[in-house]
């Protein structure tokens, strides 16, 4: 029997023994993950190992969208889900893959406003998921301005990103992940670390903003003297703050380890939770503890760091003590979970410490939190969802998230940040919060809540995330004879937003705030809940006649073998820029395609566009995205058996990349499925004659030759060297 024959037969009788429900004994998980890898491996492809692009079209789902003006269409949609690319082995072989749409392009007679194109879903298959890009901004707390020359770390990469002089980055992470945690990492700021949560299904791209603090204004005080520093805006005013830290004397060392006296300069960098937004604040207000996540109410967040006379770092060497309001304690960041962990007492060493549990020591450039778990019952509610328009309730939904925002106040103003994930079932899904039990009703938590939905939108073909906050429902409008008297019951209210309620978290057997989660769980629509109108997508319409135009020359840097690519390819990559922007109620967009083109003049060489976009005006400034046409190519991998025989595996490859700004090469590879968006920026209200932004669609930005000074920047690389596929 031949070797290829064999082989044959061997993986046949293991794929058949695989799928057919035999299970592997204890002693051989190894070998059944082995024999896993190689029949789902993408390095493979033996006329036996069939593998395609996409399985059988799955259902094709209904979704109305308004065109312009009352001009509706049914678009379609496909539900969100995950899938095997893999048909032979589907049914073993981990999902690679998620649903996905097969479009065309259809024109609707819309009267008056013509014919409007828009996107048909025709049916939906599987397409192969190749992450989710994750973008960001890193900027300064107190200007705004973006922050260059940033690392930015990721809990499930090793690599970090790097912010460019825009401040941006970007990496791509698996679809599989919920939560990411981002930290940053530069000399003249303290770190910060934000936890993103993603909804099941959603394809992005994410789109994160971190704000960086600098260290605050130097304190001086003598290291050979007791100094109480209060955690405050003031540290020099004990009375300023909630906290104070008391630091006995000579308790200072220098890098060498030797004992410092004279002056302190110190830096106490403060956070007031109370009066700052929550995404100053590094991590998330949680705990773990055991095996669940407790909420955490604050009095602020801090960080120290200590020079001598000359700025050079010194730290402190024994234990300080921390006095505050009652029941707080001391945290202190685990800045790659996003969590805060319980900072353990240190061992005393004088008679003047009375309380262990407040001695404790302090690391520099650390943050830390004083805090502590609220200790109130658990109770839940449920957010029933309806659809504006026709008032049914949504009670699951194959295309949007949704997932509610909570804050609550305790008697004295403490704050309480309590989480809540995303769902698809808002009919049966409800919220864990806290409800106190206590005599007075003075001392509840109050607080408030809103509801928003996540899912994507298509604006000129291309399809973007979006978030809408949805409108509660008026007390007057619920049922008189249940749900009211509950709602009255907690002092339901709409803030003048009217986008959040305001409540008090009182729990009851029969709800609004359930006390137990099987009972809200189960509720029907005739009992109490928070009720919330989910808007209709918003429509963007084509460009007004009177739209004025700018012009944008936009430039495409080589970050690896971009320039020896494009100098050699036939036809220049085509750019789409979309214009996007909001006026007088109404969305509209503008879509501009322009050639790549390459300019060099034996000492300069470089790529650009001159990209055409709506202006942008003082009210409604215009935000413009770059969609690249790139490429792909097959591209085929072979290996060689001993005895001769030759496999290959043909993949396909995009033939270039670009992002723009200066993530690494090694982490952009790939797109995300869903938006193609190389880059965006948004377009400032006065611009002049170039070269980078001019204020006419006619002008000279073909005909500019200066390299340096250009609208946007995007950074491009290519594992081709040029040659024609």
């Amino acid at each position: 029997m031949q070797v290829g024959t064999a082989l044959c037969v061997i993986i046949v009788v293991m794929a058949s023994s695989l799928t057919e429900g035999h299970r592997t004994t204890p002693s051989s998980p190894l070998r059944y993950e082995r024999y896993k890898r190689f029949l789902c491996s993408y390095w493979y492809n033996w006329p036996w190992v069939l593998k395609v692009e996409r399985t059988e079209p799955t259902e094709r789902l209904s979704q109305m969208r308004t065109l312009v003006g009352t001009c509706e269409v049914d678009v379609g949609t496909c539900p969100v889900g995950s899938c095997s690319t893999f048909r032979k082995f589907s049914e073993f072989c981990p999902d690679d893959g998620y649903i996905c749409a097969e479009t065309e392009t259809r024109i609707k007679d819309c009267g008056q406003f013509g014919g409007i194109s828009y996107e048909y879903v025709k049916q939906c298959g599987c397409c192969k998921d190749t992450g989710i890009v994750v973008t960001g901004i890193v900027k300064d707390q107190a200007t705004n301005e973006p922050v260059g020359r940033t690392l930015v770390f990721f809990d499930i990469h090793r690599r970090p990103a790097v912010t460019g002089v825009n401040g941006m980055f970007r990496t791509t992470i698996e679809s599989s992940v919920r939560r990411v945690v981002i930290r940053t990492k530069n000399r003249n700021y303290l770190e910060a670390v934000k936890v993103v949560d993603i909804p099941e299904g959603f394809r992005g791209p994410v789109e994160v903003e971190l704000f960086v603090i600098r260290k605050s204004n130097p304190v001086k005080f003598d290291s050979t003297v007791n100094t109480v520093l209060s955690l405050s805006n003031n540290p020099l005013d004990p009375e300023a703050g909630h906290t104070v830290v008391e630091i006995q004397a000579n308790s200072f060392i220098n890098r060498q380890g030797k004992p410092y006296q004279g002056t302190v300069i110190a830096r106490i960098t403060f956070i007031d939770t109370e009066n700052n937004p929550d995404n100053v604040a590094p991590g998330v207000f949680q705990t773990a503890v055991e095996n669940s996540v407790e909420p955490l109410i604050t009095d602020g967040v801090v960080s120290f760091s200590f020079e001598n006379a000359d700025g050079k770092d010194i730290k402190l060497s024994a234990p300080v003590k921390f006095t505050g309001r009652e029941g707080m304690r001391v945290w202190k960041l685990n800045s790659f979970t996003g969590l805060w962990e319980l900072v353990k007492p240190s061992q005393t060493r004088g008679k003047r410490q009375v309380s262990l549990d407040d001695i404790l020591s302090i690391e520099t450039d650390r943050w830390y939190n004083i805090d502590k778990i609220p200790g109130a019952p658990r109770c839940y509610f449920k957010g029933r969802i309806f659809d504006e328009l026709s008032g049914i309730e949504i009670t699951s939904s194959s295309t949007a998230s949704f997932r509610p925002e909570i804050t609550a106040y305790t008697s004295i103003g403490q704050r309480l940040r309590l989480y809540a994930g995303y769902t698809t079932e808002p009919s049966t899904t409800c919220y864990e919060v806290r409800c106190p039990i206590v005599s007075n009703p003075d001392d509840n938590l109050a607080g408030f809540i809103n509801m928003s939905s996540t899912e994507v939108v298509t604006i000129g073909g291309i399809n973007f995330p979006l978030i809408t906050y949805l409108t509660p429902k008026e007390l007057a409008d619920y049922d008189a004879a249940v749900i009211q008297p509950k709602l009255s019951d907690v002092q339901y209210d709409i803030a003048p937003n009217e986008l959040d309620i305001f409540v008090n978290f009182v729990s009851d057997i029969a709800g609004p705030f359930y006390r137990n989660k099987n009972i809200c769980e189960n509720s029907s629509i005739s009992q109490p809940a928070f009720h919330f109108f989910k808007p209709e997508l918003p429509t963007y319409e084509p460009v007004p006649d009177d739209t004025e135009i700018c012009t944008a020359r936009i430039t495409f840097k080589d970050r690896y073998n971009f320039y020896n690519y494009i100098s050699n390819v036939t036809n220049m990559p085509n750019v789409t820029g979309i214009s996007v922007w909001g006026q007088d109620g109404t969305n509209f967009y503008y879509t501009d395609v322009a050639q790549m083109e390459l300019y060099t003049d034996g000492n300069t060489t470089f790529v650009f566009i001159c990209l055409k976009y709506r202006c942008s005006q003082e009210n409604d400034l215009t935000t413009v995205y770059i969609d690249i046409e790139i490429p792909v190519v097959n591209v085929t991998y072979n290996r060689t058996f001993p005895n001769g025989t030759v496999v290959n595996y043909t993949y396909e490859q995009q033939d270039f990349g670009c992002h723009g700004n200066h993530a690494k090469e090694s982490e952009v590879n790939g797109g995300d499925g869903i938006a193609t968006i190389e880059g965006s920026f948004t377009a400032p209200v006065n611009v002049g004659t170039g070269p980078d932004f001019y204020n006419t669609e006619f002008n000279d930005c073909k005909q500019e030759t200066n390299s340096t000074s250009f609208a946007y920047e995007l950074f491009c690389y290519s594992k081709r060297g040029g040659q024609e596929a």
